[in-house]
């Protein structure tokens, strides 16, 4: 008698599993497919994103750059002593430190604190006058930064902020 009650409540809670297992599955599916429906009707197509969200992202990618730089650093660092290894055994490694040291010339980090200098006066207001007046004459971006050697994404901020604010 034991035994059977013992079982029959395993075959209940079992039963209980798979009912909410369905209801799961159910509402997913049906989320899915208002998902689908959403996007097909257009609605979320040409949403423009919120201004505070283009700047948590911008923010990300920074990171996400810095984080890069410094595993390419510790990578270079790795391979200056890997080569310092086969120097003894006269051994050269193909293209040891040649596209690392142009990917480290291409990627400026983004800086921030009072060490910055300015772009064209020592006033903070003034810092980013280069990069409107470039930005002025059409170049890109990535053209600006160049230029006056800042990171391409803080000279995408500096933009973005000018037009949100004008």
């Amino acid at each position: 008698m034991a035994g059977w009650e013992a079982w029959r409540w395993d075959v209940v809670c079992n039963a209980i599993q798979i009912a909410m297992c369905s209801v799961i599955l159910v509402v997913l599916i049906r989320n899915k497919l208002k998902t689908k429906r959403f996007l097909a009707e257009g609605e979320g197509r040409d949403r423009v994103i919120p201004f505070t969200q283009e700047i948590r992202l911008q923010s990300i990618r920074q990171q996400t750059e810095l984080a890069l730089e410094v595993i390419l650093k510790a990578v270079q660092a790795e391979q200056l002593r890997l080569q310092q290894t086969f120097d003894g055994a006269d051994a050269r490694l193909p293209g040891a430190g040649t596209a690392a040291d142009a990917a480290s010339a291409e990627h400026l980090p983004f800086r921030l604190g009072e060490d910055i200098p300015p772009v064209s006066s020592g006033s903070s207001a003034g810092r980013y006058e280069g990069v409107l007046g470039l930005a002025g004459e059409g170049l890109s971006a990535k053209q600006i930064a160049e230029q006056l050697r800042l990171p391409s994404g803080e000279v995408e901020l500096a933009l973005k902020l000018r037009r949100a604010a004008s």
